[in-house]
């Protein structure tokens, strides 16, 4: 395996507003990390030394289960949130099987609880 950063990604506002906050105390953090695969698009942040990847889940595109069953159709998606779940888990476990550990951050957590995922992610980080 021989991951690459990418600079390229589509990015919401919530999530780039999530990576200032966590550049900001996680020292060598970057944004798009892609591990070659061509079925995964890049991981949203991350550090290759560390070995360490951050995914950041928005409530609609990644179907938060506190708000999405599993049934639920995302004609934008063209699936339903089973499979959202599946495609997700998936790619966190293409990662974890190449040494990387994954950090999953839900955007419904964040806006609740964003202190405490950023003490987590600082202990986690270091």
């Amino acid at each position: 395996v021989n991951p690459r950063v990418y600079a390229k990604k589509t990015q919401s506002k919530i999530e780039l507003a999530v990576f200032k906050e966590l550049s900001a105390v996680l020292p060598g953090i970057s944004q798009s990390i892609r591990l070659y695969n061509p079925y995964y698009g890049p991981y949203d942040f991350g550090s290759l030394e560390r070995k360490k990847l951050i995914e950041f889940y928005g409530s609609y595109w990644h179907a938060d289960p506190l708000m999405y069953g599993p049934k639920h159709f995302f004609k934008q998606k063209n699936m339903t949130a089973s499979l959202i779940w599946s495609r997700d888990s998936a790619k966190r476990t293409y990662a974890e099987v190449r040494g990387f550990s994954v950090y999953v951050i839900w955007e419904s957590r964040w806006r609740k609880e964003k202190a405490q995922i950023i003490a987590e992610l600082r202990a986690w980080w270091s």
